[in-house]
């Protein structure tokens, strides 16, 4: 039962995809699987990779993302996998159906972010490291190693997984489990998969390490962040199923062998709790814990009904969602939704083909029109906040003549002193089209 319906929904996945129009993030890393690299200045490459594989689809709607869908959905047979000798068939099947049916396990999947490989190697590393713990066996120490290297290349956040799985060994006192000759060939195959990454930063003097270091970690404190960080983590995971959670870990010492989960669920969210102490969380950088506290959840409660009641308002949500994106039937402004991303530069689609050399002044407008004129367009050099088109070549004019959509909030970088600007359009919702001229 299980396995038809994820194949229907993984059906049903690669249609939504291939209908659904593309978020600005995913238009920014679809850029970078046209300039494919060993990595890249916000997040390692295998997004990029992924959607380089995809290219082939490149004339079908959205359906790019299509690499991206299939490994992302294959997370969750990995964790059904993982999780058949903790739960009986009643629950496992409610545990599929959650991590189905969760907007960031599920359908979140679907879409082309870093964070798709890395909830398929997350659960592959957990796999591993339980093979490599019963087996003994060194080809399963070196497996976990390059599965965990790939998920480097997949998202930073893999490198929590050394320290949870750390804290637990300890804890649990499985350390006289494990094979200490193997760990160093492990730790070395890892360094070999996820040497485009340290190449990357060895070339770059580290700068994506230090940013995403100081994106995550900085003081940049504001007091709301707390609780925005912790509301959101209550609210993606549902009230219900994060009180059932809770209730687990306070019976720990009952979930015998289970206790894994404890760690697996809650180490990474206690990280980023910390964190929002300092500065802003983003919602989704817990994603990994969420199938951990998932199962968790069905290990102590005693009323399916409020599981079932979840899975629904979660159905309910997800058909909300879609539907809104291609009816617009809310009566919300859609400048306040996710959606406005969609068609937030469509204003200026003619701009690149009218005016060449054409620039842009973020990577979220670059990224839209080159998408979706399929026209080259970067982000004009030291405009905005510093991004991947900084570490472009093409996004610093070499000719003596360029357009460029000139915000009344953008700070230019010195070079620009050396042009002369005038403009070509007037102002236009606090934009400029300016045409600057070597002096």
């Amino acid at each position: 039962m299980i396995y038809r319906i994820w194949a229907f929904t993984l059906i049903l996945k690669l249609f939504i995809a291939y209908w659904f129009p593309f978020l600005a993030d995913e238009a920014y890393y679809w850029v970078w699987s046209k300039h494919l690299s060993l990595s890249y200045f916000d997040h390692p490459p295998f997004v990029a990779w992924l959607l380089n594989l995809g290219s082939v689809f490149e004339n079908y709607g959205h359906a790019v993302r299509w690499p991206i869908v299939i490994i992302g959905h294959c997370s969750i047979l990995i964790w059904v996998e993982i999780m058949k000798r903790w739960l009986n068939p009643k629950d496992l099947f409610l545990f599929f159906l959650m991590m189905t049916l969760n907007c960031i396990t599920g359908f979140g999947t679907g879409i082309a972010t870093p964070d798709s490989p890395l909830m398929f190697f997350w659960p592959l590393s957990i796999y591993a490291s339980f093979r490599a713990l019963e087996t003994k066996k060194l080809s399963w120490y070196l497996i976990l190693g390059i599965i965990c290297g790939l998920g480097f290349c997949s998202k930073y956040h893999m490198a929590f997984f050394l320290p949870v799985v750390c804290i637990w060994f300890t804890v649990e006192k499985k350390w006289s489990q494990v094979k200490f000759q193997y760990i160093p060939p492990t730790l070395l195959v890892f360094f070999i998969t996820a040497l485009p990454v340290f190449i990357w930063n060895y070339q770059n003097d580290y700068a994506s390490f230090l940013f995403q270091l100081n994106h995550g970690f900085a003081k940049n404190k504001k007091e709301f962040w707390v609780f925005d960080y912790i509301g959101s983590q209550i609210g993606l995971l549902f009230p219900i199923i994060f009180a059932f959670a809770i209730l687990a870990t306070t019976q720990y010492k009952s979930l015998g062998e289970k206790r894994w989960l404890v760690y697996f669920a809650w180490l990474v969210p206690l990280v980023f709790l910390i964190s929002s102490f300092r500065g802003r969380v983003e919602p989704n950088w817990t994603a990994v814990a969420f199938p951990a506290i998932f199962a968790l959840a069905l290990l102590t409660y005693h009323r399916r009904f409020w599981i079932h009641l979840t899975l629904w308002i979660w159905g309910i949500a997800a058909v909300i969602a879609f539907t809104e994106v291609h009816f617009k039937w809310l009566p919300i402004d859609e400048r306040r939704l996710k959606t406005y991303e969609y068609n937030a530069f469509d204003e200026y689609l003619d701009f690149p083909s009218k005016y060449q050399p054409f620039y842009a002044s973020s990577y979220q407008m670059a990224s839209m029109l080159y998408y979706k004129t399929k026209i080259p367009v970067y982000k004009l050099n030291g405009t905005h906040r510093v991004d991947q088109f900084d570490y472009m070549p093409e996004s610093k004019p070499s000719v003596d003549n360029f357009y460029f959509l000139f915000g009344v909030w953008n700070n230019l970088a010195p070079w620009t002193d050396n042009y002369s600007k005038t403009p070509v359009l007037p102002e236009y919702k606090e934009r400029i089209l300016m045409r600057y001229t070597r002096k």
